[in-house]
């Protein structure tokens, strides 16, 4: 409905809600975009990171609150109309957190990844070697450099980053 709405009213601004009904939210959003050139507000009280990066992917310009008062909303429509990005504060720290930590994650090597991905799983140092065809000590290594690169203090915690960021997939971990 949305994309069939923004085909036939042309607009310069559209404001969406990301659980539309009927219709799945990405590919509206990228319809839209790529054939109609439409900028577009997300308007919602969803905050979760993956919703808001797919927005983003799919070529979101603004993404903002319900609760955002009126006045604003129409300073937003605006300002996206111009082109500008707005985001509101809260969506720009978690932004900028994700930055840090895709800069954490880019700095780990492709083996500290694999090993930090069986870590995550719960695997032994020993089982790690083993599935990876290396020494005990070289696990050790990788994990320790894993651990200083991160900031973290121990396995637990690199665990649980390699979980929150999504280098293990929350239902594969433990297997």
């Amino acid at each position: 409905m949305a994309v069939q709405l923004a085909g036939e009213l042309r607009p310069d601004v559209i404001v969406l809600d990301l659980m539309m009904s009927n219709e799945d939210a990405g590919q509206a959003l990228r319809a839209i975009r790529c054939h109609h050139g439409a900028h577009i507000i997300v308007l919602t009280t969803h905050s979760h990171d993956d919703l808001f990066l797919r927005a983003v992917d799919a070529g979101v310009r603004s993404y903002l609150p319900r609760t955002i008062d009126p006045l604003s909303l129409v300073e937003a429509v605006r300002g996206t109309a111009r082109g500008e990005a707005i985001l509101h504060p809260n969506v720009g720290s978690r932004i900028l957190s994700f930055m840090r930590s895709r800069r954490l994650i880019d700095s780990l090597t492709l083996r500290e990844r694999e090993v930090l991905a069986c870590v995550a799983r719960g695997h032994t140092n020993r089982e790690i070697a083993t599935g990876l065809h290396v020494s005990v000590e070289t696990i050790k290594t990788h994990v320790s450099h894993i651990l200083t690169k991160l900031g973290l203090h121990d396995r637990t915690k690199a665990a649980v980053y390699a979980l929150e960021q999504g280098i293990v997939p929350r239902l594969e971990a433990g297997n």
